[in-house]
């Protein structure tokens, strides 16, 4: 079985530079990294697939992943900036032992350390 995802991503950048010229915004995004389970591969995406993941991909999967933890962007809820949530994932997953980890457990425990030293 071959790889997608190198296609997806050529087909989603063709569509938005497509979008960009004609003067609309572009509708496609990053797919994010992992199997999408319901639409957003929030609940599956493991530091294995953040590895392999782009740079876009690994954003857009910060995004599911932070409406995934709070979908109403409740104050209550501790979150992390794209930037806070990058550098953490890059951490945490450098380990070679880390490939499993989902990354949603991950920002959930990340972010509620964060609103400790805020």
């Amino acid at each position: 079985m071959t790889d997608r995802r190198p296609i997806a991503v050529t087909v989603a950048a063709l569509l938005a530079l497509a979008m960009a010229s004609c003067g609309g915004e572009p509708v496609a995004e990053a797919p994010g990294v992992g199997a999408v389970r319901a639409g957003s591969v929030a609940q599956l995406a493991s530091c294995g697939d953040w590895r392999r993941g782009s740079v876009d991909e690994r954003l857009a999967t910060i995004e599911q992943v932070r409406n995934q933890v709070d979908p109403n962007d409740s104050p209550a809820v501790p979150t992390m900036s794209d930037q806070e949530a990058y550098d953490y994932f890059e951490g945490a997953c450098a380990p070679e032992y880390a490939g499993s980890f989902r990354l949603y457990k991950l920002y959930g425990r990340g972010a509620s350390f964060r609103s400790l030293v805020d």
